[in-house]
């Protein structure tokens, strides 16, 4: 299986970019790390700092806020996409937003 998805991502990624099995051996594997989330597991709290940006292989998920006790919807996306609180990855201060799976 992990196998299969390392082929997914690599798939995804030539959408954009020519990448050889060479660079991929030597640049990507190096830094990719397979992450498996439950259906309702957070993927990302609010509050904390953003350190991944996920490639959704299958399932989709909920980015939201909390507002009292409602949760407040802002994005959902499905399998074949790129996800994280990009605010937090790229500002490196606390995430407004939780990932939910």
């Amino acid at each position: 299986m992990e196998s299969r998805l390392i082929e997914n991502f690599v798939w995804f990624l030539r959408q954009f970019v020519s990448i050889s099995n060479e660079e991929v051996n030597d640049f990507l594997l190096p830094v990719v790390k397979l992450r498996n989330f439950k259906k309702r597991e957070l993927i990302t709290h609010a509050g904390e700092v953003e350190n991944f940006i996920n490639y959704l292989d299958s399932g989709l998920v909920l980015k939201y806020y909390k507002q009292g006790d409602e949760e407040k919807v802002v994005q959902i996306s499905i399998e074949g996409h790129l996800v994280s609180c990009e605010e937090s990855l790229y500002t490196r201060a606390p995430s407004e937003f939780f990932w939910r799976r």
